[in-house]
């Protein structure tokens, strides 16, 4: 699986460079909402404290941004989807009530670890639509901090 452990402000360029990689293997995307997403830019400096990230052989794999109410972020390399990454990195940080707007793909992660969809969101950037949906952890799982 790899280690796992806080991100650092020297870890942006691989953060950066993992959700790029998640965001273009996405699949139920079209070219339009694929452009608008990875064009995106997150507030890193914001955010780099509240990362955790999953290293193997000194790459960045996978990382979530998650506060005490709101798991924010959730990229998992291509290369290394399917292996169980996403779900321990959800695992680390879930608790209940937590909340997490998120995509389809990344909803069967929260599907697997009980969590429940509470209300669609459709979203719109830049006239491009993307229908996201709202998940919430209502009940703790066994491994739920």
């Amino acid at each position: 699986m790899g280690a796992c452990r806080k991100a650092t402000p020297q870890d942006l360029e691989q953060l950066e460079a993992c959700r790029r990689a998640a965001i273009s293997a996405c699949p139920g995307y079209d070219a339009e909402q694929l452009n608008i997403w990875l064009a995106s830019e997150p507030k890193w400096t914001q955010l780099i404290s509240d990362a955790l990230v999953v290293e193997l052989h000194g790459r960045i794999v996978g990382f979530c941004v998650a506060s005490s109410t709101e798991l924010g972020y959730l990229y998992v390399h291509p290369d290394h989807q399917r292996q169980g990454i996403g779900q321990y990195l959800v695992e680390q940080v879930e608790q209940p009530g937590m909340r997490c707007d998120c995509n389809p793909f990344s909803g069967l992660v929260l599907e697997r670890r009980g969590w429940t969809a509470v209300a669609s969101n459709r979203k719109e950037r830049d006239g491009v639509v993307f229908q996201n949906t709202w998940y919430e952890l209502l009940d703790p799982t066994p491994t739920s901090r």
